[in-house]
């Protein structure tokens, strides 16, 4: 697959963490859910993954959900 063990289990750890990202929990309880070690490394991880922070996903997703919902 030309990916190591870590970045496969870190990719599903931010694949999670996008669903929980829709929801009210903020980031610090997101990043120790998705089985993160600290807020720190899952903000580097996602951005490394998604290109931007979680939070500013979070207001993408958000924004996106409330055009859909209308």
């Amino acid at each position: 697959t030309g990916t190591t063990l870590w970045d496969f289990i870190n990719f599903v750890r931010v694949c999670k963490s996008e669903e929980m990202l829709a929801g009210n929990m903020n980031l610090s309880e997101i990043a120790y859910a998705a089985g993160f070690s600290s807020p720190s490394y899952f903000h580097r991880t996602f951005k490394k993954y998604k290109n931007l922070p979680p939070s500013e996903y979070r207001k993408l997703y958000k924004g996106r959900e409330k055009i859909l919902l209308s």
